[in-house]
């Protein structure tokens, strides 16, 4: 999001997912996740260092995942051209 003072407006985008959630149980999809969450939020860290902290804790992290029903999203008008 970035405010636009002249125009007394914001520049963003929005998406709304309805869905189920669940607990990941599956070991491969779990992994999968956390590596990929990872690689999203901590790729300055590195691979060797996210994998070792994904390692460390393995037995106490839960991950939940949605399976998406239904998307919504919508941008200000500005973005949309």
């Amino acid at each position: 999001d970035e405010v636009v003072p002249e125009k007394l407006t914001m520049l963003y985008t929005s998406a709304i997912a309805f869905g189920t959630a669940r607990l990941v149980e599956d070991e491969d999809e779990k992994r999968a996740a956390l590596v990929a969450f990872a690689d999203k939020f901590g790729a300055s860290n590195g691979l060797e260092k996210n994998l070792e902290e994904i390692e460390r804790t393995w037995k106490i992290v839960r991950v939940f995942a949605i399976d998406v029903e239904l998307m919504t999203g919508k941008a200000s008008m500005e973005l949309k051209s």
